[in-house]
């Protein structure tokens, strides 16, 4: 399939953030801690990994953005059925 975005809110770096992607090669560039490694995280964990794996903390709850109560990602992709 082919990812086609992320869209995050409240989790970890950012307010708000979508990402709309293209389908061959993406490069996400960006300042030490401005939470490139945070899309990333956000993708896993939507995919069914846990966050230890990701090493960014033991539960769900360490994901949320300091002084909110909650968050969200979505990822959105296109699988055109290939036979």
């Amino acid at each position: 399939g082919i990812l086609l975005s992320i869209h995050m809110i409240n989790f970890m770096k950012h307010d708000n953030l979508l990402i709309d992607l293209k389908p061959h090669a993406n490069f996400i560039t960006g300042r030490n801690g401005s939470g490139k490694s945070s899309i990333l995280v956000a993708l896993a964990v939507g995919l069914g990994s846990n966050t230890r794996s990701s090493g960014r903390g033991s539960n769900m709850g360490e994901l949320i953005k300091d002084g909110r109560n909650n968050h969200r990602s979505n990822s959105n992709s296109y699988n055109n059925n290939y036979n």
